[in-house]
C-alpha cells in the first residue's frame, strides 16, 4: 500500500510503500498521539526502516490500490 506521512517542523512529506492495511496505518497514528505517545516505526516493503519521533507525525494519507490493467480495451 503507498501512502503519504507528513511530519511536523519543516514541512516535509516522505512517499512510502508499506504492507499494512489501513487500519494498522490508523493504530499507528492514534498510538503517536496525547501524553502517552511514543516513536513509531514504518517499515517499507524494500526493507527500508522510517522512525517518526513521538507527536512528530502530523498525516498517513493512503493512497488508492493501483491495479494494472493489462492488454487491448475495447471500447
Amino acid at each position: 500500500m503507498q501512502i503519504h506521512v507528513g511530519t511536523t517542523g519543516p514541512g516535509q512529506q516522505l512517499n512510502l510503500t508499506v504492507d499494512m492495511t489501513a487500519d494498522e496505518l490508523a493504530q499507528v497514528a492514534e498510538a503517536n498521539q496525547g501524553d502517552s505517545a511514543r516513536a513509531i516505526t514504518l517499515r517499507e516493503e524494500s526493507g527500508r526502516s522510517l522512525i517518526i519521533a513521538p507527536r512528530q507525525l502530523s498525516y498517513i494519507e493512503i493512497l488508492p490500490e493501483r491495479t494494472q490493467k493489462v492488454g487491448f480495451g475495447v471500447g
